[in-house]
């Protein structure tokens, strides 16, 4: 059986945080309300932005910041913005982090 959440389930044990971003397309199923699926979403977003901030750089965080959750996620977009002035992401971060 394949599916995106195994996969990247899969990415969560391994030391590849390029992988993992790549692969992370987003909260599972966003609309579900059912019980199971919400606390997978969870506890699958909470793994993924972790292992993110641990082990991931600027690349990892700025595909992270590109998800819906990571688009106003303060300590990604605070990482990004103290990148050198001449890097766009870190314009963009501190754009996403005054508004």
């Amino acid at each position: 059986m394949e599916a995106d959440f195994l996969k990247v389930r899969h990415l969560l044990s391994s030391d590849d945080p390029a992988a993992l971003a790549r692969a992370y397309p987003g909260p599972l199923l966003p609309r579900s309300e059912s019980p199971e699926i919400r606390r997978e979403r969870d506890e699958l977003e909470a793994q993924v932005r972790a292992f993110l901030l641990r082990r991931g750089g600027p690349d990892e965080w700025w595909v992270y910041a590109q998800t819906c959750n990571g688009r106003d996620d303060y300590e990604v977009l605070e990482r990004l913005a103290a990148l050198p002035p001449t890097d766009l992401r870190s314009a963009a971060a501190r754009s996403r982090l005054l508004s």
